[in-house]
Order: C-alpha cells, then sequence, then structure tokens
C-alpha cells in the first residue's frame, strides 16, 4: 500500500513539474526581443548598440593587465585589425594603427579612463597615445569626466564631435598634465551642471588656443589652479564664466606667463582672493567692461604712496 501510495504522489510530482515547465515556456515566447530570459542568464545585448572610442599611438604598444580598460565590465570588445579581441586578452599594437574600444552599453563615469597614473597603470602605454576620437561614443548619461586624459602627455588631437556634457558634474583634472595638446575647442561642451573644474588644464604647457566662449556655469563651485602653467596660452575668454558660487579659485592663473588678454564676467571680484600667485600675471590682463586691473593696480600703488607721504609729512 505505501508503495502505491509512493509511485502515485512521484507521477502528481511529475506532472505538476511538467506543466509548470510548460506554463513558464509559453510565457517566455510572449516576452519581447531584447529581455532577460529565464533561459540565458544574462542580459542580451541589442544587435544594434554601437558605442566605442578609437585610439592611435605614435609607438608600438602591448596592451594588457593595468591598461586603462582591462577591468571594465562595461567594455564590450576590442576591434584590433578587423578583429574582436576581449577586454582581457593581450596583443601587440602597432604604431599609427586604430584601436577601437567598444561598450556594451551607456556609460555613466569615464573617470580616469586613459590616466596612466592616478589608475595605477603600470604599462604606461597611454604615455604614447596620440589621438581619440569620441563621436561614436555614447555619452548621453556621462556624469563624470574627471582624470580622464590626465597625464597623457603625447596626446595631440581629441575629437569631441557628438560627445554631450550636460549631465556631468565632475571636470577636475580633465586635462591635466596634457603636455602635448596645442588646441582645444570645447565650445560644444554644456557645463551647466558642472561643479570642479580644479586642475582641468593644470600644466598644459603647450596649450596656445583654448575656446571656452559658451561655458556658462551656473553650478561652478571649484576653479583651483583651473589654467596653473599654461605657460603659452596669450588669449583667454571666459565671459561666460558664472562665478557667483565659485568659493575655491585659488592660483587660477599662476603661471600663465604669457597671457596678454583675459575676457572675465563682472559678476566675479578678480581683485579678491588669490587668482593669481604674484602681481606680475595681472599685466595686461583686461575685464569684459574695458576695465583694466592694471591700471586699478597702478592706481592704488600711487594712492598708497600718497598716503605714505603725507603721514611722513604729519609725522
Amino acid at each position: 500500500m505505501k508503495t502505491s501510495n509512493f509511485v502515485l504522489l512521484y507521477y502528481f510530482l511529475f506532472l505538476s513539474v511538467n506543466i509548470l515547465a510548460q506554463t513558464i515556456s509559453n510565457h517566455l515566447k510572449e516576452v519581447p526581443e531584447g529581455k532577460f530570459e529565464l533561459n540565458n542568464p544574462r542580459i542580451l545585448q541589442k544587435s544594434d548598440y554601437k558605442s566605442y572610442i578609437i585610439i592611435t599611438y605614435n609607438r608600438e604598444v602591448i596592451y594588457g593587465s593595468g591598461f586603462y580598460c582591462y577591468y571594465r565590465r562595461d567594455v564590450s570588445k576590442i576591434i584590433y585589425q578587423n578583429k574582436e579581441y576581449s577586454n582581457t586578452d593581450f596583443l601587440y599594437i602597432k604604431a599609427n594603427t586604430n584601436v577601437e574600444i567598444h561598450f556594451n552599453g551607456p556609460v555613466s563615469s569615464l573617470q580616469c579612463f586613459f590616466d596612466s597614473v592616478h589608475c595605477e597603470n603600470q604599462d604606461h602605454n597611454v604615455d604614447f597615445m596620440n589621438s581619440v576620437d569620441l563621436s561614436n561614443f555614447d555619452s548621453s548619461s556621462l556624469k563624470d569626466v574627471s582624470h580622464m586624459f590626465q597625464y597623457c602627455s603625447k596626446l595631440k588631437y581629441i575629437n569631441f564631435q557628438n560627445f554631450h556634457t550636460s549631465g556631468v558634474t565632475n571636470m577636475e583634472s580633465m586635462f591635466e598634465y596634457c603636455n602635448s595638446l596645442e588646441s582645444l575647442d570645447l565650445s560644444s561642451f554644456d557645463v551647466s551642471k558642472v561643479k570642479s573644474m580644479k586642475r582641468m588644464f593644470y600644466v598644459c604647457e603647450s596649450l596656445i588656443l583654448l575656446n571656452l566662449s559658451n561655458f556658462n556655469t551656473p553650478s561652478l563651485s571649484d576653479t583651483e589652479q583651473i589654467f596653473y602653467d599654461c605657460i603659452n596660452l596669450e588669449l583667454l575668454d571666459i565671459s561666460n564664466f558664472n562665478f557667483s558660487n565659485v568659493t575655491s579659485h585659488r592660483n587660477m592663473f599662476s603661471g600663465v606667463s604669457y597671457i596678454k588678454y583675459i575676457s572675465i564676467s563682472t559678476t566675479f571680484d578678480l581683485i579678491g582672493g588669490t587668482m593669481f600667485n604674484s602681481k606680475e600675471y595681472l599685466i595686461a590682463c583686461q575685464k569684459k567692461t574695458s576695465f583694466k586691473i592694471q591700471e586699478l593696480f597702478m592706481g592704488v600703488a600711487i594712492l598708497v604712496k600718497v598716503l605714505l607721504n603725507a603721514i611722513i609729512i604729519i609725522i
């Protein structure tokens, strides 16, 4: 009797499991393509999703562990000379050839992406990166680009076409020590949400042309050392900068020894704080209202001299 009950229970469970499995199978057939499926323990990638960065180097480099995207889960593959590689493969990259870094979905942060020091890249391949093309990169979800190109000392060209920054809040040290960059056109950048530009162009000593003319910065709070030691920069238009919320601006223009003209908004007091590390860098600087800072300092100096003479006479 016990044996027959056991057999019946076994068949009952067997039928129940089969019915449940068939129900789940029928349900999955109704799930739209691209959705999560139980018989495939991963989210299916969209076949039409394309987001990648193109890089060239001025010498042969070895891609491997320590490379900037080696451990990133959002990197789907590397394409080099029409062949696909995993982002954890080792491969030799010849000089002046293109490498494509592909992503599997929208990226919110490129912090330290090319940074060979801050991110402890032991290969230092980034030191020989010659150009970067971001025109095919999906930047719609981007929020953080701090230290992105830091220490890219041989980088000469960046294509920012289609690069959207409307959601970015942090640009700290974005181009720090990009010693070979001679020109940067960032007029297409939307920086309305950016809070920090600290050391953004720090020691970009070859930089001659810098277009920031469309920078509107209502959220900006930190500009400390933003142009520090940009020694070849001669003209700078930051007239659209909003400094009303800036609390840190120490040494903004320190070392900008060849600057001839600075156009700056009247919403910020240039005289207050320590934007310049010495008065010598104020020579020939000018406010947007044609108010010459050099003349102001000369006037203050004359006034102080008159007061001192008056005190001496009284004594």
